[in-house]
């Protein structure tokens, strides 16, 4: 199939015509993604597909050994149903290859939280918040994992404390994961932290493939633009 015209605008266009399921994008080229192009088509894809999106690592492997689900726990129906998603395409795929399935969710306290100056606030007292808020999160992911019907797959939960972004690429290079699978929420993410900035991110690391899942309302600004430019050029009705 060849597309003329703008490469994200276009594979979009055929992507809603054609009802597909997963677009599978190939790793960087070179130093950089389509380094002529005035906008990288595969990050273009990564934000505005509305199908999820399997991005391949710049040296993949025959197998899957490991695979990492990320999980953002927002408290929203929408962020929890792209989370349900997320551990059900990972364990999915955890089965398949007959691979371990890491479950991960980074966090941090807030400045206000971090600050043990205050004297309401010691090591002591802040080491206490740390272990209820693991404790916490540990039991919704459980609830997560039983919502999703996650089955005859090994799990292992990890909770690290830190920025999300460092936390996640950090994990992948220590671990070898070869498979990320992230939510991603609608044009702008549902949260910065788990934007597509951060799947592209994984992607021009390209230690390991990566899934990008779409949340349940993702609107591709390109999908606007197109129902837009077809509203544009709808003849009016005769009066």
């Amino acid at each position: 199939l060849v597309l003329h015209g703008d490469a994200a605008t276009q594979v979009v266009r055929e992507i809603n015509r054609r009802q597909i399921d997963l677009l599978l994008v190939s790793p960087e080229r070179g130093s950089g993604w389509w380094p002529f192009a005035a906008e990288d088509p595969a990050r273009a894809l990564v934000r505005e597909c509305p199908c999820p999106v399997w991005v391949a690592a710049r040296s993949p492997k025959p197998n899957l050994g490991r695979i990492l689900a990320t999980l953002s726990l927002e408290d929203t129906s929408v962020a929890r149903a792209r989370d349900i998603d997320v551990l059900r395409r990972a364990a999915a795929l955890a089965r398949r290859e007959g691979a371990v399935l890491d479950v991960l969710h980074a966090w941090d306290f807030t400045a206000e939280e971090r600050d043990t100056s205050r004297s309401c606030i010691t090591p002591a007292i802040l080491q206490g918040l740390e272990r209820q808020r693991v404790a916490v999160d540990e039991a919704r992911i459980h609830r997560l994992l039983h919502d999703a019907a996650v089955t005859l797959v090994p799990v292992t939960l990890h909770l690290p404390r830190g920025n999300p972004a460092e936390e996640i690429r950090r994990f992948i290079k220590a671990h070898s994961i070869d498979l990320a699978v992230v939510g991603l929420g609608r044009r702008s993410p549902i949260a910065a932290l788990w934007s597509a900035g951060m799947a592209e991110d994984l992607m021009a690391d390209g230690a390991c493939e990566v899934l990008g899942v779409k949340a349940e309302d993702f609107v591709s600004a390109i999908e606007d633009d197109i129902v837009y430019a077809r509203a544009e050029d709808r003849p009016s009705s005769a009066a």
